[in-house]
């Protein structure tokens, strides 16, 4: 094993958990990022995916009810509640059901705006908040 002469086996072993963290987070696919999950019965709205449609976008918090034009004509959907950490970016095809969406379409999700204020893109300031408190 290498020794650091200032910090020991103990700062080799940190680096190298560091690294393999990163490998992890680098390997990963882009749109395996958690977006939420399947949902079922009630949607905020509904988006039609077309042959043509390259990217969504949807907001944080957001049901939405995907209805995909399939090339024999007919319509297959599915729901998806989407629940990210942060603004985040996937694939719609990974989160629809199988034989759905064949072909990879970008899914940018946004922050929810009924938190908008509390990001640092408010446009109001602290005075303006709350001072509306009446």
């Amino acid at each position: 094993m290498f020794k650091d002469k200032q910090h020991g086996p103990s700062a080799i072993f940190a680096a190298t958990v560091a690294l393999s963290l990163l490998a992890g987070c680098a390997s990963a696919d882009f749109a395996s990022a958690d977006l939420g999950a399947a949902a079922e019965g009630h949607y905020d709205r509904k988006v039609l995916v077309r042959a043509n449609t390259r990217f969504v976008n949807v907001d944080n918090g957001e049901v939405v009810k995907f209805v995909v034009q399939q090339p024999d004509g007919t319509d297959k959907s599915f729901t998806w509640h989407f629940d990210a950490r942060r603004d985040a970016v996937g694939d719609l095809s990974k989160l629809a059901p199988a034989g759905v969406l064949g072909r990879p379409v970008t899914v940018y999700v946004g922050p929810d705006p009924h938190y908008l204020w509390l990001t640092p893109r408010s446009p109001y300031t602290v005075a303006e908040l709350t001072s509306w408190r009446g």
